[in-house]
């Protein structure tokens, strides 16, 4: 069975890998801040594996009782690369592949309905990359 998702509106596409973390795990001691949050969504759009990929913006919530500066985004980081068999480009290429990442509180599945509504949004046929089998 093959998760399939909408993006670029109503393009279906499916899902050809999941990857899922703990957003802060590699945070040792203190408390995430602004700066340390912006390094791990930068982190994330740069992949050597990968050369289109699609970053969701996380949600940035302060921590109340910390400085004005802490701020953290949600736990988990997720990240899949989706696919179509449809020529969006080069009618020579077989299929087209975009990597997509984004933060939310839970592993999937399930993927959080506001993400999900962020998904349709992507422009899948300018972002994804084109290849031959």
């Amino acid at each position: 069975m093959r998760h399939k998702i909408i993006v670029d509106g109503n393009l279906e596409v499916y899902i050809s890998s999941i990857e899922q973390n703990l957003t802060y795990s590699n945070l040792l001691e203190g408390f995430p801040n602004q700066s340390y949050n912006a390094e791990i969504i930068y982190r994330e759009g740069k992949d050597k594996y990968f050369n289109e990929i699609y970053v969701i913006d996380p949600k940035q919530t302060q921590i109340s009782y910390l400085s004005e500066d802490n701020y953290v985004i949600p736990k988990v980081t997720c990240r899949i690369t989706v696919r179509s068999n449809k020529n969006l480009k080069d009618v020579g290429k077989d299929f087209s592949s975009l990597r997509i990442v984004w933060f939310q509180d839970d592993y999937v599945f399930p993927i959080d309905k506001e993400i999900i509504e962020k998904l349709k949004e992507i422009p899948y046929h300018k972002l994804c990359g084109e290849y031959e089998n």
